[in-house]
């Protein structure tokens, strides 16, 4: 949930090991379709908290709501903004591992 400017996708890059094969092919089109910008831009992600949505051992799936506040500056270092917002996650087991098969976001909730 986190990204800079300057980073060049590091972030996208390192969590490609914990997604699952659909998942991780999707991440690297993004990285590939997403073209690096000279307009500042950052957002840094704190995960307030986790909460399993449903676990399926037997089909090998589960899925989980986490509550952000993230941080994001458009144009500049100093324009900054607070944002709470969930992310809902989805989850495989993939060669005996659990992996990341889903990351969506849901839309902003107001600041507290």
């Amino acid at each position: 949930g986190s990204y800079s400017w300057q980073s060049d996708f590091a972030n996208v890059r390192e969590v490609i090991p914990m997604a699952a094969d659909a998942y991780g092919s999707q991440l690297r089109r993004q990285i590939t379709n997403d073209s690096k910008t000279d307009t500042y831009y950052e957002i840094s992600t704190r995960v307030l908290s986790v909460s399993v949505a449903e676990m399926n051992a037997g089909a090998e799936t589960a899925s989980a709501v986490v509550k952000t506040q993230r941080e994001e500056a458009r144009g500049a270092p100093t324009a900054r903004a607070v944002l709470y917002q969930d992310a809902e996650l989805s989850f495989v087991i993939e060669d005996g591992v659990w992996k990341v098969a889903s990351l969506s976001w849901k839309p902003l909730a107001p600041g507290l």
